[in-house]
């Protein structure tokens, strides 16, 4: 398993310097003890293909995403990410189809934008919402989600 997610971190790793992004500022992610929100807006924006081109910073992800409205009013770029809050980010950013569960649709929560990523075998099924990642991990699971969801767009884009 851990092979795996080696792996995986070293193949995200690798697209994303291919992908004209740092590959320092990668390195400085999966070198994190616990990830932030900065890390978490910084990937999801490269994450989107019409943004690779573009060079933008941490905190300049991190704003364009706040300027959205995606992230709450009461996260700072350095308030350590959880899953049931990473998982929500993404439902709402990008332009994905929540497919199994159906309070998510209807109610948007943390909680069942959780469980649909756990669906999309995106997050760990032992995983906690409460849970902080490590940055390793954290690539790991954005590296998975770029994996299930290739192409995804942002939705929204005129809005930023």
């Amino acid at each position: 398993m851990k092979r795996i997610i080696a792996f995986l971190v070293l193949c995200f790793i690798a697209v994303c310097a291919a992908s004209a992004q740092s590959a320092e500022i990668i390195s400085d992610i999966v070198k994190e003890e616990k990830t932030t929100w900065k890390s978490l807006t910084y990937l999801a924006y490269y994450t989107d293909d019409d943004n690779i081109d573009k060079v933008v910073s941490l905190d300049d992800a991190f704003n364009y995403f706040s300027n959205a409205g995606i992230v709450p009013s009461n996260i700072t770029p350095d308030t350590l990410l959880r899953y049931d809050d990473m998982s929500l980010f993404l439902l709402k950013a990008f332009d994905v189809k929540a497919t199994s569960a159906l309070y998510y649709c209807f109610s948007n929560s943390k909680r069942y934008a959780f469980r649909q990523m756990k669906y999309f075998g995106i997050v760990k099924r032992d995983a906690f919402p409460g849970d902080k990642m490590t940055g390793s991990f954290f690539v790991t699971i954005m590296g998975k989600f770029s994996e299930k969801f290739p192409g995804a767009k942002l939705r929204n884009k005129g809005a930023y």
